[in-house]
């Protein structure tokens, strides 16, 4: 019994390294499989630009944007959140356009069925009373890839 223990020892050992090794590589060419051509660059520029475009006549239209694009926790939190959101902008009756500047989005992290995107978002504000207001924003578009192939907003995080 003693021989067969230490003889199966290595070899249970040998076998757990291979499959270690195995599993090592497997993973390695799924990240591998990722190409700068199958990022989601401007999927995150479109969104962000999306998130931060409001009319106050126009809300339900807006709202609905981004929730298409939405999963998850984010897209719960975004229709609990936007109901007072949408009455402020209803009341200061505020139009706010979003633009992404050329070049203003880059993939910051991709591997699988996630994607990081960094984008500058530029917003012009005008409301009643003849409020003008120009404001940037830069923020962090966390994507996960859905069943069906196509990406949606996990996470917005404002970065600097």
């Amino acid at each position: 019994m003693r021989r067969v223990v230490t003889w199966l020892l290595p070899v249970v050992l040998l076998a757990a390294t291979v499959l270690v090794g195995v599993l090592a590589v497997q993973r390695w060419q799924d990240r591998a499989g990722d190409t700068l051509a199958d990022a989601p660059v401007d999927v995150g520029a479109d969104v962000a630009s999306d998130f931060f475009t409001l009319d106050y006549r126009t809300l339900e239209a807006d709202s609905a944007k981004v929730l298409d694009r939405a999963t998850g926790e984010f897209k719960a939190q975004y229709r609990t959140e936007s109901s007072s959101l949408q009455a402020s902008v209803k009341e200061k009756q505020l139009v706010l356009t979003a633009s992404v500047p050329e070049s203003g989005s880059a993939l910051e992290y991709l591997a699988g069925d996630e994607a990081w995107v960094l984008v500058a978002v530029d917003v012009h504000t005008e409301g009643a009373g003849g409020l003008s207001e120009e404001t940037r924003y830069r923020t962090r578009v966390v994507l996960e890839r859905s069943e069906d192939d196509e990406w949606l907003v996990a996470r917005l995080e404002q970065v600097g």
